[in-house]
């Protein structure tokens, strides 16, 4: 027994000393290959043993047999049971799928009922009955509709309510008087001075008109919201002032703005009627000193004398004049000078001369010089330089029909007499209230052609003109003496005797350029083509 157990005990601890773990070293159950030191699943119960602390020493071989036998039929069982499983995790796979879009359907199903939900309540589904986008459902907005306003809600709308019928009443009324201040905006944009003038002036007629009725609307409305069109007023007095109404602005400003012209909207008005008031103030001046020279003894005026005391004019200081005081007083005092030069039968260059001085000293006033300008160019023979004069003219303003009147003689003096007429036809049909100028050299070229009846009839057609004027005196001068020599040219005996007796009326010599035509020391081409080319 000792020998034996001794024997065994070698036999243990050699066992021992192949693996630490006897129990791992017993022969396998059966044929398989050798796995790693930890068994998968299919072998883990191939070659088990008993327990860890079982000694080994203490098992019999029955008992060993037997465990051996019980390990290889639970390894069994469980091979089957894993492949059965194996086979179910497959199905179930597929099953899965099947749950999990089913899943996510019902997600999105649920997504979409809670956006079909009603906004307010988010219990009934929306009433799409009414809007395609409504948001409540069909309780919710008869609830809504049945809800009470409340008293300041109502106040509010009655408010408003009122307050869009005033407005829509007073634009319904005053829509005339915008729609002409309108017209008169676009008419300055295209240059159009005169329609202009006429828009604002119908403009202003028409805010007056409605704020001096009486009534709430009317009256009180008007009188403190739209004050008495006073910025239609300024755009009216602008457009005066460029188109040379120097007295017009003063008058209007006087009328109109006495109380507000500290209002800094209206500070362009302030300045213009500044402007206005030192220009007229010079302009008068330098007409006071040749006014009684010229009045008295127009066929023979003292030029040197009346040269000298604008001349002097323009050179002198005024105190408390402002900036522009001085170039007012040189623009005045040219203007006047040209003047007595042209009655004088000064030379043109001369006459040229001071009117282009003034242009130098004031270009946007055109309305002082660019007509004579024009026309001086044109008697001069100058005919290029004239008629770029009277481009400039159009485009300061397109509807004044004295450019057409230079344009005309420009032609006429270069013997274009068809040209002539043409543009004088169309300045006086531009304005006709204005273009008599225009006619008037219409019918010194028909004389030019040997028309003596159609200009005849053309000069006599403005001296009716001006008698239905109640003008006859702004009918002498340059317009008389053309209608006198049309009328000895087309044997009107009769009528060149009455406007002789008109011109004696008005204490007004007959020019000896008249009195040596009817003579007949002059002939019509002398008179228009050679010398001044035209009867002053």
């Amino acid at each position: 027994m000792v020998s034996s157990d001794f024997e065994n005990k070698d036999r243990n601890t050699e066992d021992f000393e192949k693996n630490e773990n006897p129990i791992d070293n017993n022969p396998p159950i059966d044929d398989r290959e050798e796995k790693s030191d930890t068994p998968d699943e299919e072998t883990m119960f191939q070659g088990a043993s008993l327990p860890e602390n079982t000694p080994a020493e203490n098992i019999d071989d029955d008992t060993r047999k037997e465990l051996e036998d019980l390990a290889r039929l639970f390894q069994e069982e469980y091979n089957k049971t894993l492949k059965e499983a194996e086979e179910k995790g497959e199905e179930s796979e597929e099953d899965g799928s099947e749950e999990e879009t089913l899943e996510e359907r019902s997600e999105t199903e649920s997504v979409l009922n809670l956006e079909n939900l009603c906004a307010s309540c988010g219990v009934r589904e929306r009433d799409l009955s009414c809007v395609e986008d409504y948001e409540y459902c069909s309780k919710c907005r008869n609830d809504m509709i049945n809800r009470p306003v409340p008293l300041v809600s109502r106040l509010f709308k009655v408010l408003a309510v009122f307050g869009a019928v005033i407005s829509f009443f007073l634009f319904v009324l005053s829509f005339p008087a915008i729609e002409e201040l309108a017209e008169g905006d676009i008419a300055i944009k295209e240059r159009r001075i005169n329609s202009a003038i006429n828009h604002y002036s119908s403009a202003i007629n028409k805010f007056e008109s409605l704020s001096s009725d009486d009534g709430l609307a009317k009256g009180y409305v008007f009188e403190k919201y739209i004050p008495k069109a006073s910025f239609v007023k300024a755009r009216l007095i602008d457009a005066l002032y460029k188109n040379g109404y120097v007295t017009y602005v003063e008058s209007y400003v006087d009328t109109y703005f006495e109380d507000r012209l500290n209002n800094p909207l209206l500070y362009r008005v302030k300045k213009l009627n500044d402007e206005a008031a030192e220009l007229s103030q010079n302009l008068q001046k330098a007409y006071d000193i040749i006014y009684d020279d010229v009045s008295k003894r127009p066929n023979n005026l003292p030029y040197d004398d009346l040269a000298k005391k604008l001349d002097e004019m323009k050179n002198t200081p005024v105190e408390g004049e402002s900036k522009k005081g001085e170039t007012y007083r040189k623009v005045a005092s040219n203007l006047y000078k040209y003047y007595i030069a042209s009655l004088s039968g000064r030379d043109f260059s001369e006459q040229i001369a001071m009117l282009e001085e003034i242009k130098e000293l004031m270009p946007e006033a055109y309305w002082l010089y660019g007509q004579n300008l024009a026309s001086i160019y044109a008697k001069a023979g100058e005919k290029d330089k004239a008629l770029k004069s009277v481009e400039e003219l159009k485009s300061y303003n397109s509807e004044d029909p004295m450019p057409y009147a230079a344009e005309a003689a420009a032609h006429r003096v270069s013997k274009d007499f068809d040209a002539a007429i043409a543009a004088a036809e169309k300045g006086y049909n531009l304005d006709p209230d204005y273009g008599y100028e225009c006619l008037r050299q219409k019918a010194i070229a028909q004389l030019l052609k040997g028309q003596y009846n159609e200009a005849y009839e053309t000069m006599s057609f403005v001296y009716e003109a001006f008698l239905d004027m109640d003008s006859e005196d702004y009918f002498i001068g340059d317009m008389g003496d053309t209608y006198a020599i049309t009328c000895l040219a087309a044997g009107k005996k009769e009528e060149y005797d009455s406007v002789v007796e008109l011109f004696e009326s008005y204490g007004y010599n007959q020019r000896p350029i008249l009195a040596d035509y009817a003579a007949g020391k002059l002939t019509i081409e002398q008179i228009f083509l050679e010398g001044k080319a035209d009867v002053a």
